[in-house]
């Protein structure tokens, strides 16, 4: 069963919202028979390095609001965000180097990475040094990751990935679609992605036993005309 997930490293909900989902799978039977893909969505294209957030007096109190809620939910998920140390940041690179780790088999861990490196210990993550040393936590060789942001490798997958989500008409992220049938939008509970896995495999157990039944004499044993030889 494939899950692709939309997601950029500087959402908060993004990070909440692939955390409620590993927990979901972590607690789902089948969860071996799972493949996660993730698909690149650039929430701030060429955002300029600065202070993401202002001084808590210069902030409208809408946007104070909307904050403290998600430091909420962040909390709830066991999540440390600390808003007011993070910079703006280009993920464009980012998004590169998972698809790197997606050839590796190391997408989800390095993903995991970005999250806690931006919200957790607040660095930018789109300088190089800090993507390097991301790239060699997860496992992947720091000289290929290297190679990879000196030149353009990936570049048009990312683009690829982002032409798609406009094409679908994906305006919001966290964006998970589940073996091409289910749709989920944002951070949802965790009872929601088991009731959604639960439901698909139960669907393609019930095709896998009716296209058997379809085919009775398909067997190691067998008599009559339709047998297979």
């Amino acid at each position: 069963m494939k899950i692709e997930v939309w997601t950029d490293f500087t959402c908060p909900f993004c990070y909440i919202g692939k955390t409620k989902l590993d927990v979901a799978l972590e607690n789902f039977e089948y969860k071996q028979f799972i493949n996660l893909e993730f698909k690149s969505y650039q929430l701030n294209p060429r955002a300029e390095s600065n202070r993401l957030t202002q001084p808590p007096a210069m902030q409208s109190e809408k946007a104070c609001e909307t904050n403290s809620e998600i430091l909420k939910q962040a909390e709830a998920a066991g999540l440390n965000i600390k808003f007011d140390q993070l910079e703006n940041a280009d993920t464009f690179h980012a998004h590169r180097l998972v698809k790197l780790a997606q050839t590796k088999g190391k997408e989800s861990a390095l993903v995991d990475l970005l999250f806690y490196s931006y919200f957790t210990d607040c660095k930018n993550i789109e300088k190089r040094d800090v993507l390097l040393e991301v790239a060699k936590k997860a496992g992947l060789d720091e000289e290929e990751a290297d190679s990879l942001l000196c030149l353009n490798r990936y570049a048009k997958a990312v683009h690829i990935d982002q032409e798609d989500a406009e094409e679908m008409g994906i305006e919001d992220i966290p964006f998970f679609i589940f073996d091409e049938q289910y749709a989920i939008c944002g951070v949802q509970p965790v009872q929601v992605f088991l009731d959604v896995l639960n439901e698909l495999w139960d669907e393609e157990k019930l095709q896998l036993e009716m296209k058997q039944s379809a085919n009775p004499c398909k067997g190691s044993y067998c008599v009559g005309d339709d047998c297979e030889e």
